[in-house]
């Protein structure tokens, strides 16, 4: 066995290890997992051993997963990843430039009925968020 097979198969245990692989579908064996491995191997010269590569193979995947999260543009342009928390509650977050989720902007909190508790302001434009987007969900509002 090579040695950036080892390097791979190692990495690929740990993985499973630490539960971010699945053991039933992604064995050290599974050839996708190990060849997604091998190229952050090859990618990344400073992932020389097991526990940096399978580091860096979850922080693709954690970069991946933040850049896919849809995003929420206020009235004045400003771009936030919204995450819901709690049953009625969102939290706001600024994109970043490179995509992925940046600093904390601000909430909504709503009560056991749905009935707002509180709603921060956008940071940009002042304007508060649960106005914004009852105006972006009003068809005839959103026309102007």
């Amino acid at each position: 066995m090579s040695a950036r097979r080892e390097l791979t198969v190692a990495a690929a245990e740990m993985l499973a290890c630490r539960g971010y692989a699945d053991t039933d579908e992604h064995t050290p064996e599974d050839e996708e997992l190990l060849a997604e491995l091998a190229a952050v191997a090859a990618a990344v010269p400073d992932a020389a051993s097991p526990t940096k590569l399978a580091d860096y193979w979850i922080a693709q995947r954690q970069d991946a997963y933040e850049r896919s999260i849809p995003t929420w543009t206020c009235d004045c342009g400003a771009k936030f990843k919204v995450f819901p928390r709690w049953p009625n509650d969102e939290e706001f977050h600024r994109v970043a430039d490179d995509g992925l989720v940046g600093e904390f902007a601000g909430e909504i909190r709503r009560n056991s009925q749905g009935g707002l508790k509180h709603s921060s302001d956008c940071p940009c434009c002042g304007k508060s968020f649960i106005d914004t987007i009852t105006r972006q969900a009003d068809p005839q509002m959103s026309l102007f």
